[in-house]
């Protein structure tokens, strides 16, 4: 039903009867982040990111921050770590990415050994693998 490490928000009885969970609220606005700004919620492995920094092209690492802050989103609403996420276009937005150098970016990440993605409709399913220190 749930891999491990899949983290979808919503009840036990939601999950117990077989009842599509959304995998993030379509406005990840909440009050905390009018409070406080918006973050991206660590930590994130320093040779994860370090890697990541090292690759070419010119939205590479603004992908790599962006499925970073993804994952904390998961985490926060569902209190446990997340390897696998599902990431919207907004997402990317926010990061200054255009449409266009999204899967460029992302076929890099994924040529390195540090996500593997596919597309699911309107988004990306990422699943973040681990990078040896």
């Amino acid at each position: 039903m749930l891999n491990k490490d899949e983290c979808r928000i919503g009840s036990l009885d939601q999950i117990k009867l077989g009842i599509e969970i959304p995998i993030l609220p379509k406005k990840t606005t909440d009050v905390t982040e009018e409070r406080n700004g918006w973050y991206v919620k660590g930590p994130i492995p320093g040779a994860w990111i370090s890697k990541a920094a090292q690759l070419s092209g010119d939205h590479t690492l603004h992908v790599a921050l962006a499925i970073q802050y993804v994952r904390g989103l998961y985490e926060v609403e569902s209190k446990e770590k997340c390897n696998i996420i599902a990431i919207k276009r907004f997402h990317f937005d926010r990061f200054g990415v255009k449409k266009d150098s999204t899967r460029r970016a992302l076929e890099r990440l994924q040529e390195a050994g540090l996500i593997k993605y596919t597309k699911d409709g309107q988004k990306f399913k990422v699943t973040i693998l681990p990078v040896e220190p």
